[in-house]
């Protein structure tokens, strides 16, 4: 039996030298319409359509 409760999951990787000022302007940009969070190193847009999560890590 297939699970249709599970959500469509989307994943995308963006090399840039300053991630902590990328996610902070997404995340300002999408704060005027909806819920948003953010620190240096993360951020959370909650859209209606579905949770964005960003993260600033090392390159693999």
């Amino acid at each position: 039996m297939t699970d249709t409760t599970a959500q469509p999951l989307s994943s995308a990787t963006i090399a840039t030298v300053e991630p902590a000022r990328i996610i902070a302007r997404l995340c300002k940009h999408w704060g005027h319409k909806f819920p948003v969070s953010h620190d240096d190193t993360q951020g959370r847009i909650e859209l209606p359509f579905g949770l964005c999560l960003l993260r600033a890590g090392r390159a693999n």
